[in-house]
């Protein structure tokens, strides 16, 4: 899958597209943190598939002047849907 980056990411990404368009679905789900290379190369996976990409990132001390910038302006590019949660550390 040619998707402007590569590694390992992308390759587990080649598996767990494959199963999803395999099986007829038609969403990918994942989360990692808020800035997550992973969330972002599966965003750009989903769009070239044709696939929703749900995204939930965890917010862990997220500032005040939190932007969209980096990986998760990358992802809504994509056309990814994310979602802010806390951090499973701070909802202990």
């Amino acid at each position: 899958m040619e998707l402007g980056l590569g590694g390992n990411k992308v390759r587990k990404l080649e598996f767990i597209t494959s199963y999803v368009v395999s099986q007829g679905y038609d969403a990918v789900i994942t989360s990692g943190a808020l800035h997550s290379n992973h969330a972002r190369a599966t965003a750009l996976a989903a769009s070239k598939l044709g696939l929703e990409a749900h995204i939930v990132l965890y917010k862990h001390m997220l500032s005040a002047t939190f932007k969209v910038k980096g990986n998760i302006l990358v992802e809504a590019l994509a056309g990814a849907r994310i979602y802010l949660a806390e951090s499973p550390v701070e909802a202990r």
